[in-house]
């Protein structure tokens, strides 16, 4: 147990000596107190990404195969999917490879990403009780 002593600031005279608890006497950790705010900052954090199947629902496909018809091959185009219409703006477009108009993103941001940080009890425990206590106590001198 530690005492703190209550002095009467103009005489500098004791007034009355208070034992405190052991959690005062730990030593001030900021890099526990920091590792368990991220820790707590990064649990709150929402995930984030693409669907893993945008910019490819469409209906292109490459039609490679020779004499075949409505096929690709011999015309000087691109080895790429295209959307295949009987008439229509959209005949002819590329599309489902990173580098057509709307495209999928590559690479895309996933959301698989695990973005929990995992803290042991007992560093918690110290962080949130001993620590911070502490911190207080040594601004208050």
């Amino acid at each position: 147990m530690l005492n703190e002593s209550r002095h009467n600031d103009s005489r500098r005279k004791i007034i009355r000596t208070v034992e405190l608890p052991i959690q005062f006497g730990e030593a001030f950790r900021p890099d526990i107190i920091k590792r368990a705010f991220y820790a707590i900052q990064n649990n709150k954090r929402q995930p984030y990404g693409t669907n893993l199947f945008a910019g490819l629902r469409t209906s292109a496909e490459f039609k490679g195969r020779r004499r075949d018809y409505g096929s690709h091959q011999n015309r000087g185009m691109h080895r790429t999917k295209r959307i295949r219409m009987r008439s229509g703006h959209m005949t002819g477009k590329a599309r489902g490879v990173p580098g057509a108009v709307k495209r999928p993103q590559s690479p895309p941001p996933m959301a698989d990403r695990i973005w929990t940080q995992k803290i042991n009890d007992k560093e918690r425990k110290l962080a949130h009780t001993i620590s911070h206590i502490s911190h207080h106590e040594c601004r208050r001198r």
